[in-house]
C-alpha cells in the first residue's frame, strides 16, 4: 500500500529519496480536505485569478481545467488546481450557498433544516412532558399575523378544539399552578367563566347560551361606582352633581320633600340606578319644563320614597330618561319597537359587525351613458376603518357638481370638475341620523408612511404614491411636523415630481408650502376625501373618469370588472428592447388593480423572439429567464402573436414590459379596463 484507504495520503517508503516531497504532498491533501468550505458548488468553469487554497466543488459538465473532474473538491495550490475526489459522508460547507452539503457516493446534498413536524413534545425554555406537550416559560408571548403582502390573510385565530362537548377546551389562569379562573366549553356547549379561591372550589361567574346567546348571571351583578351628593334644599332642575357623568348609582336625598325635573349625564342606553337615602320622599316630574328637555323624565310622575329606588334608562332618540323599575311603577313594551337609523347603527357597533365583515362589500354597482349623471345601485360596504356598515338603501344618481346630500345632486368634495381626469366615488356615513350618500374625490382613501424635507419647497416622500395634482392630503405624526405644516390640516397636492415624490399646497393650485424645521417622529399620509360636515365615515367604492366633455366615461361594471364602453390604444408600434421598462395604461391610478388589455407583438428579422408583461409589484424580471418566463411569443421572423391579459399595476397604473431580444420588435397595447377589488383587502 502506497497511501491511506479514505484520504489516500501518500507513505514515505523505506528509504526513500526526497522525503519532503511525498510529506508535503500529504500536507497540501491534509490542507484541502480537513475543515472543507468551499467558494461554491455550481461553478463549470475554473475562476480566473483564483486566490491561494481556494477550493470549489466542481459542477457537473466542466470545462477548462476542471474537465473531467465533476463532483471533485478542486483546490489552487502553487499555482495548479488540485482534486480530492470525495467519498460518501463527506461533508463541506458552501459560503456561496451557506449550506451544509453532504456528498451521499453519487451527488453533492444540502443537508437542510432538520423538521420540527410531529415531535412528540417541545419546550421553550422549559421541559416538556407527555401531559404537556407543549411548554413555554417567559415573561410574555407574542402570535401575530401574516398580512396580505406577505401572503397571509392578516387575521390571526387561536382554535383550542375538544374532543366531544363534554370535555374541556379551556384557558386556566393560576397563581403559582393553582387555578383560580376559567374561561371557555367547560363540559358542555355553554360558554363560561369559572373562579375558584383556592383552586380546588370553584364557582360559576356566568354561562352564554349557544342557542340564543342568553347571558345567565350565577354571581350577580354589582353597581360600584357610587355617588353621593349634598342633600338638595330646593327642587332640582337639571340636576347634574360632581360624578354624575360616571356613577352606577346616584344616592340622593333632601331636607323636606322635594321635586327633581331633570337628570344631566343621559346618554344612549346608560342606566342609572338612584337611591333616596334620605328621609324624606323625592318625586321624578314627567315632561316638566323646568329643565332643558334631553334632562327630562319620559311617562308619569314617579315617586321615590325614603329607602326606595328607581332604575332609569336614558332613551337617546328620545332625548329622555325612562323608568325601568323600582319605586312604585315600571315600563314595558307590549310588543317590538322599530329601530331608529341611529339605533340601527348603534346596534351594528355594540355587536362588532364592521370588524366580524371586515372589507365586505355588495351591490354598489356603478352605470352611466356618458353623460353628466352616474348612478349607484343599492348595496352594503363597511368603512375604510372597519367601525361601521353602511347600507345604500336604494340607487343614487349623482351630478359632478359640488357635493350635496341626497340622489341627484352634486357629488365633489372639493374644487370644480375637470375634463379628462380620473376620479373615485367614495359611499359616506353621518354616525348622529346614520344617513347614507355618495362622494367623489380626486382622494383615492389611501395612506402610507412619508418622509417630508426640510425644504422651499418642501417634498413629500411617499413611495408609489399614484396621487393627482389637487389631490386633498393630511398630515399625522408620532412627533412634531416640519414647521409649515399642521397635523390634522387639509393640503392639496401641488406639483407630482415623480412616481415616490410631490408637493404640496394649502389650497388646490395655491402656492407651495415651504418647511423651516426638520420635526421629529414618524409621518403619516392620508389622501382622504374631503368629508361633509358630520360625516365621519367613507369607503371607495370604484374609480370612474370624465370625457373631454366633463361627462363621465362610459364604463360597464360587473362586480370587480370594470370594461370601457371604447378601449383605448394605449400604445402603436413601439419599440421595446430587452431592458425593462415601464408602461402607463389607462386604468385607475392612486390604487393598485389589475389591468385588463390586448397586446399584439412580434419581430420583423428574429424568431423565437418572446415578451414578459409582469407586475411592477413584483422584483424586475428578465423575458425568458428562467426558461418560459413570458406570456408572448413570435416564433417565426415577420409574425406577431396577440393575447388578452390580466395583471395587478403599481399605484401609478403601470405595468413592466421587457423582450429576450434587443431590437426590431414592435408592440401594440389597447387597454380595455381593470378589475378592482374595491379596498377589500384594506
Amino acid at each position: 500500500m502506497t497511501d491511506t484507504p479514505n484520504l489516500k495520503l501518500p507513505f514515505i517508503e523505506s528509504g526513500q529519496a526526497q522525503k519532503h516531497v511525498t510529506h508535503n504532498e500529504a500536507l497540501r491533501i491534509l490542507d484541502a480536505a480537513i475543515q472543507i468550505s468551499v467558494r461554491d458548488v455550481t461553478r463549470t468553469v475554473p475562476p480566473a485569478s483564483p486566490a491561494e487554497g481556494a477550493r470549489h466543488i466542481v459542477a457537473a459538465g466542466a470545462s477548462g481545467a476542471w474537465s473531467g473532474h465533476g463532483l471533485a473538491i478542486a483546490t489552487w495550490q502553487d499555482g495548479t488546481w488540485a482534486f480530492l475526489v470525495p467519498k460518501a459522508g463527506w461533508c463541506v460547507w458552501s459560503v456561496a450557498d451557506d449550506v451544509m452539503m453532504v456528498f451521499d457516493g453519487a451527488l453533492w446534498r444540502d443537508v437542510g433544516t432538520p423538521s420540527l413536524d410531529s415531535v412528540p413534545h417541545f419546550g421553550i425554555n422549559t421541559e416538556a412532558d407527555a401531559g404537556n406537550r407543549l411548554s413555554v416559560k417567559s415573561n410574555a408571548a407574542l402570535f401575530a399575523a401574516i398580512d396580505a403582502a406577505g401572503g397571509g390573510s392578516g387575521d390571526i385565530r387561536l382554535q383550542v378544539s375538544r374532543e366531544t362537548s363534554a370535555d374541556a377546551a379551556s384557558m386556566v389562569f393560576s397563581d403559582a399552578y393553582s387555578g383560580r379562573a376559567e374561561f371557555g366549553l367547560v363540559g358542555d356547549a355553554a360558554f363560561k367563566l369559572k373562579v375558584s379561591p383556592d383552586g380546588a372550589a370553584w364557582r360559576e361567574a356566568f354561562a352564554i347560551d349557544p342557542g340564543n346567546a342568553m347571558l345567565r348571571l350565577q354571581g350577580g351583578v354589582a353597581l360600584a361606582s357610587v355617588i353621593a351628593p349634598p342633600p338638595i334644599v330646593a327642587d332640582a332642575h337639571d340636576y347634574a352633581p360632581a360624578g354624575l357623568g360616571t356613577a352606577a348609582v346616584l344616592q340622593m336625598s333632601s331636607d323636606v320633600a322635594r321635586n327633581v325635573s331633570g337628570i344631566g349625564g343621559g346618554v344612549e342606553g346608560r342606566i342609572l340606578c338612584v337611591i333616596n337615602v334620605g328621609d324624606s320622599a323625592l318625586a321624578l316630574l314627567s315632561e316638566n319644563a323646568a329643565s332643558q328637555a334631553a334632562n327630562r323624565f319620559a311617562g308619569s310622575d314617579l315617586a321615590i320614597a325614603a329607602g326606595q329606588a328607581a332604575l332609569l334608562r336614558y332613551d337617546g332618540t328620545a332625548g329622555r330618561w325612562r323608568v325601568l323599575g323600582g319605586a312604585n311603577g315600571g315600563i314595558a313594551y307590549a310588543t317590538a319597537q322599530a329601530l331608529t337609523p341611529f339605533q340601527q347603527n348603534q346596534a351594528q357597533r355594540n355587536a362588532g359587525l364592521a370588524s366580524i365583515l371586515r372589507g365586505y362589500l355588495s351591490g354598489l354597482t356603478f352605470s352611466t351613458a356618458g353623460a353628466a349623471i352616474f348612478s349607484v345601485s343599492a348595496g352594503v360596504a363597511t368603512d375604510s376603518s372597519q367601525s361601521d356598515v353602511m347600507t345604500l338603501g336604494q340607487t343614487f344618481s349623482k351630478t359632478g357638481a359640488a357635493w350635496t346630500a341626497g340622489s341627484g345632486n352634486g357629488a365633489l368634495d372639493a374644487g370644480t370638475l375637470t375634463a379628462s381626469t380620473q376620479y373615485h366615488a367614495h359611499l359616506i356615513k353621518r354616525m348622529d341620523t346614520g344617513a347614507v350618500d355618495v362622494l367623489v374625490s380626486l382622494a383615492p382613501g389611501t395612506a402610507a408612511e412619508v418622509t417630508i424635507s426640510q425644504a422651499a419647497p418642501s417634498v413629500v416622500t411617499w413611495i408609489d404614491h399614484g396621487l393627482k395634482p389637487n389631490t386633498p392630503v393630511m398630515f399625522a405624526t408620532s412627533g412634531t411636523l416640519p414647521a409649515g405644516l399642521v397635523a390634522g390640516t387639509r393640503y392639496f397636492v401641488r406639483s407630482v415630481l415623480g412616481a415616490d415624490s410631490f408637493t404640496v399646497s394649502a389650497s388646490q393650485g395655491g402656492a407651495v408650502i415651504t418647511t423651516t424645521s426638520a420635526g421629529s417622529g414618524a409621518h403619516r399620509a392620508l389622501a382622504h376625501p374631503v368629508l361633509p360636515p358630520s360625516y365621519t365615515l367613507f369607503r371607495r367604492i370604484f374609480s370612474l373618469f370624465t370625457d373631454a366633455s366633463s361627462n363621465w366615461l362610459r364604463v360597464y361594471q360587473n362586480g370587480d370588472l370594470f370594461l370601457r364602453y371604447q378601449p383605448v390604444n394605449d400604445y402603436a408600434a413601439a419599440s421595446p428592447t430587452n431592458v425593462s421598462a415601464l408602461y402607463t395604461l389607462s386604468v385607475p391610478t392612486g390604487v393598485k388593480v389589475q389591468a385588463k388589455f390586448r397586446a399584439l407583438f412580434g419581430n420583423t428579422s428574429v424568431s423565437g423572439v418572446q415578451f414578459l408583461w409582469h407586475s411592477p409589484n413584483e422584483m424586475t424580471q428578465t423575458s425568458n429567464v428562467p426558461a418560459g418566463n413570458g406570456n408572448m411569443r413570435a416564433d417565426v421572423a415577420g409574425t406577431y402573436f396577440m393575447c388578452e391579459l390580466a395583471i395587478e399595476t403599481n399605484a401609478s397604473g403601470q405595468l413592466r414590459g421587457v423582450s429576450n431580444i434587443g431590437s426590431g420588435n414592435s408592440l401594440w397595447l389597447v387597454s380595455l379596463g381593470w378589475l378592482d377589488n374595491r379596498d377589500r383587502g384594506s
